[in-house]
């Protein structure tokens, strides 16, 4: 989709304000961040869907975002200055281990995804933002490298709870002035 001059958002405009949160970057970066706590030592953990990237030697997890499904309703809360929209929603991503022991990394993550041991760090690590939800069983993708050679490559899917939440300009009244006006004087009856 192409946007030229005549559909540019107006700057200034009513919706310029507007902010979310998290990010994208953010909850990666939540991820990566507890999947480095539990694979074993010496695998990189890398975004999918990158271009111009070669895989890296050694073991590895790709990990990458599949679905985002909204889960309850949106509940609002207001401050001096903004309308506040929390939006609950689960997010899955697919995470595929490469390497020998791609096994054993995928088995510590389907464990610990389904124990206080993520809903801790991750309620630590994002005020509460984002936590575990579920996860697939752990499956074998195979994988057959440049080379035609097979590697193991064990998969999973995890699914997370985001409160994202968007925030809103909002106007409120600081006073009111309030003047009484007798209605008959205002208003004579013209039945007469």
């Amino acid at each position: 989709m192409v946007q030229g001059n005549r559909d540019a958002p107006e700057a200034g405009g009513p919706f310029s304000h507007v902010t979310s949160s998290p990010s994208d970057v953010e909850i990666n970066t939540s991820l990566r961040s507890w999947l480095l706590t539990v694979v074993p030592d010496g695998y990189r953990v890398i975004q999918g869907q990158q271009n111009g990237t070669a895989a890296p030697s050694g073991p590895f997890i790709i990990f990458t975002p599949l679905f985002r499904r909204r889960i309850a309703t949106n509940a609002s809360s207001y401050t001096s200055t903004t309308r506040d929209v929390v939006e609950p929603m689960e997010l899955t991503f697919q995470i595929s281990a490469f390497g020998d022991t791609s096994g054993e990394a995928v088995q510590r993550i389907s464990a610990l995804w389904r124990d206080m041991y993520a809903a801790d760090w991750l309620s630590n690590y994002t005020s509460g933002v984002i936590s575990p939800l579920t996860a697939s069983e752990p499956r074998q993708t195979g994988f057959i490298n440049s080379d035609k050679q097979y590697e193991n490559n064990w998969t999973i899917d995890l699914r997370l709870q985001v409160n994202f939440t968007v925030s809103a300009p909002q106007q409120f009244a600081q006073s009111i002035t309030v003047d009484l006006q007798e209605v008959d004087a205002s208003f004579p009856d013209n039945k007469e």
